[in-house]
């Protein structure tokens, strides 16, 4: 069983150093050869970090809006996506160690809070 949002990381990279491949619109914003691929280096990085939070951020919506709808099957499937793709993004250091457990510990509350009152 393969996991969705951690192969969606692989599979935008070429997506990711397409974006940051792109021109800075004519203006030179490096001298050196070194700030010139620490540039490029950082909008690859940023492209990145923006991807995978913007998937996490979903993946703990879709979580939210399945408690709140009533539907803890989907909850739950869709919570044990989030936990390892929010605790990889704390390994990639997109976010911090403690947001990362803070933002898991609250899921796995709520789901089990709503699936104990039903």
């Amino acid at each position: 069983m393969t996991d969705a949002p951690a192969n969606d990381i692989n599979l935008t990279l070429n997506k990711i150093k397409y974006i940051a491949s792109e021109s800075a619109g004519g203006i030179k914003v490096a001298n050196h050869k070194s700030a010139e691929k620490r540039h490029r280096q950082s909008k690859i990085r940023n492209a990145r970090n923006t991807h995978i939070k913007s998937t996490m951020r979903s993946l703990v919506k879709k979580v939210r809006t399945a408690v709140a709808d009533g539907d803890m099957e989907t909850a739950k499937t869709v919570l044990e996506k989030a936990v390892p793709y929010i605790d990889k993004a704390a390994t990639k250091g997109v976010i911090h160690k403690a947001t990362a457990s803070r933002k898991i510990s609250r899921l796995v509350k709520l789901v089990n809070g709503s699936e104990a009152a039903n």
